[in-house]
């Protein structure tokens, strides 16, 4: 038996409670991406033991943010310039180990309904917010890493050209060098309407659900207060949040906040 086989014995062991509502995948794909894996409730065991093997059993939890917008969001996009970007900076890039963990929902307000072949989406700022979005997805499928797309999607949702998604995927991925072609084509065809649907499934399975975008998750929860505090500052709740050793950047961060006779001691 092959190690691949061994490790997705242990996954299926462990998390036999992944066939549920929210995972219609084959097991083999449950850890494809960190999205997927969320979904079907193995994030933890694919971490463990598929994607680092050495990755320590006693390594504390990182928080996990889960983040559901749509691409041509004003709001959204605010918080991703503003807070996201420079949170991943300050903590890393998400990977097994990593204080912060990021899972991107690019769906939001859209509406679906299927017309006998496939699924047709309506999104809350026009036919290029669907485009947008749909690539994005795609891009999450095809890269699988995290430190290969987020880069690029963080170049689409900064760019200024709002009128033509599949020109502004194109110049990002040409930018980063990351080869369109694909992602142009599973955005175009089946598998992007598929995964794109997938997104509308795990938007829809919110408790509670949205209300609004962006809607911020946080180890699973969301609550007015944690949505303020991630807007307002998105470094400080995960120092606060995060229960290991603490990371450098929340250290300096608590000493500016020490009062002035009590720094340097």
């Amino acid at each position: 038996m092959d190690k691949q086989s061994v490790l997705l014995i242990v996954i299926l062991s462990l998390c036999a409670c992944a066939v549920s509502l929210q995972c219609d995948l084959p097991p083999r794909h449950w850890c494809d991406t960190p999205q997927v894996a969320e979904q079907c409730q193995v994030y933890d065991s694919c971490a463990k033991y598929v994607w680092n093997q050495d990755i320590e059993v006693t390594a504390p939890s990182p928080v996990h943010i889960s983040l559901y917008y749509e691409s041509l969001c004003p709001g959204c996009r605010a918080f991703i310039k503003e807070q996201l970007i420079a949170a991943n900076k300050a903590f890393g890039p998400s990977k097994p180990g990593s204080v912060l963990h990021v899972s991107l929902f690019p769906y939001g307000n859209a509406q679906e309904s299927f017309n006998g072949s496939q699924w047709v989406f309506n999104c809350q700022h026009g036919q290029q917010e669907c485009i947008g979005n749909v690539i994005e997805t795609c891009s999450m499928s095809l890269l699988h890493n995290f430190t290969t797309y987020w880069p690029y999607i963080t170049c689409i949702e900064t760019s200024p050209n709002e009128t033509d998604m599949l020109l502004v995927g194109k110049e990002c991925a040409n930018k980063l060098g990351i080869d369109f072609i694909p992602i142009q084509a599973c955005a175009m065809g089946s598998l992007g309407n598929q995964l794109e649907h997938k997104m509308a499934e795990a938007t829809a399975a919110l408790v509670p659900p949205h209300k609004y975008v962006p809607w911020i998750v946080v180890n699973g929860v969301h609550t007015e207060e944690i949505q303020s505090a991630a807007q307002t500052d998105l470094i400080k709740l995960v120092c606060d949040t995060y229960k290991g050793p603490t990371p450098q950047v929340c250290a300096k961060m608590n000493e500016v906040n020490l009062p002035r006779n009590m720094k340097g001691q």
